[in-house]
């Protein structure tokens, strides 16, 4: 087993980190480094800027309808009762296969 050890750290201690190739490093313009090439008709997407006024501004949000909660809750109910139902399977399998 030390054989083992010492054959695979000889390339270290005897210097084969030493003779590591160098890297060539190649600059390059920004002409070759990006590219930038439109994609569909010109005008296709439109970017405006907002001002500091238009950044904070908040539209009026209307509270939910009675139909609208109701199915909400209906729907935090489901997802609640399968969350329980596939943890008692995992639970189940978990036992059957000990």
């Amino acid at each position: 087993m030390l054989v083992v050890l010492l054959l695979a750290g000889a390339p270290i201690l005897f210097g084969e980190r030493a003779r590591a190739t160098e890297q060539a490093i190649v600059p390059l313009t920004p002409a070759q480094e990006q590219q930038v090439v439109p994609i569909g008709p010109a005008g296709g997407q439109v970017v405006q800027g907002a001002t500091a006024s238009q950044e904070q501004a908040i539209g009026p949000k209307d509270p939910p309808s009675e139909s609208e909660k109701a199915a909400s809750t209906a729907g935090k109910v489901t997802i609640g009762v399968l969350a329980a139902v596939v943890s008692m399977a995992a639970m189940a399998a978990q036992l059957l296969l000990l």
